[in-house]
């Protein structure tokens, strides 16, 4: 037997997001980058980036928020000697597979270049996201430029974390004319009963079985 009752709607809330740093991921789909230095105006061999870009962050943002990434990167006087310039951003979201290890898959690339004029030494790229699901995700920029003139190495950040929330929602059921056939009888149907006739505000049902 079923019966049903009107009551207040009740918020529902999102599953907990896993809380860790990037050092707890088991296996990566995409390897990160080794992070290089940030950009330093007084440190006048080394290409970084540089605030505020994400570097070690921990970030916050809800489903379907976009979030700013803006990257920033500078250069000294001395390395003026690169042409172009490409910086790409890559976002892993983390999962937990057998034995309660973590995984990061990555869901999410995007390359932005540019062209490099003489006696310019400061860049900007616009970058956004917009996570669909909930979730702890991190984040990395890597760049095809080398650190210094004497060092390969190829610039990127420190991993950041972003967690995705899903916020609260108040979840409810609008009753139909009729709720629900008992016998099958039309005579025997329960029908939902509106007091005043006239009232314009929702009926919000649950269900309980008897």
């Amino acid at each position: 037997m079923f019966m049903f009752r009107v009551e207040r709607p009740k918020p529902v809330n999102a599953a907990e997001l896993i809380d860790i740093n990037h050092t707890q991921v088991s296996t990566w789909d995409v390897i990160p980058a080794m992070p290089t230095p940030q950009f330093n105006p007084f440190w006048p061999t080394n290409n970084g980036f540089m605030g505020p870009t994400p570097d070690n962050s921990f970030l916050t943002t809800n489903v379907n928020q976009p979030v700013d990434l803006t990257a920033k990167y500078g250069r000294p006087p001395v390395t003026d000697t690169f042409k172009s310039l490409g910086v790409t951003l890559t976002i892993w979201q983390v999962s937990v597979f057998a034995g309660g290890r973590y995984q990061a898959k990555r869901v999410f690339t995007d390359t932005k270049s540019t062209d490099v004029q003489a006696f310019v030494y400061r860049f900007s790229f616009d970058f956004k996201y917009t996570p669909t699901t909930p979730g702890t995700y991190f984040l990395q920029y890597t760049t095809n430029t080398p650190i210094s003139l004497g060092d390969p190495t190829l610039v990127a950040t420190s991993i950041s974390r972003l967690m995705v929330k899903q916020p609260t929602t108040t979840l409810s059921i609008q009753a139909p004319p009729v709720v629900f056939p008992s016998t099958g009888s039309p005579a025997n149907q329960a029908t939902a009963q509106i007091t005043p006739i006239d009232a314009t505000d929702q009926i919000k049902w649950s269900q309980a079985q008897m």
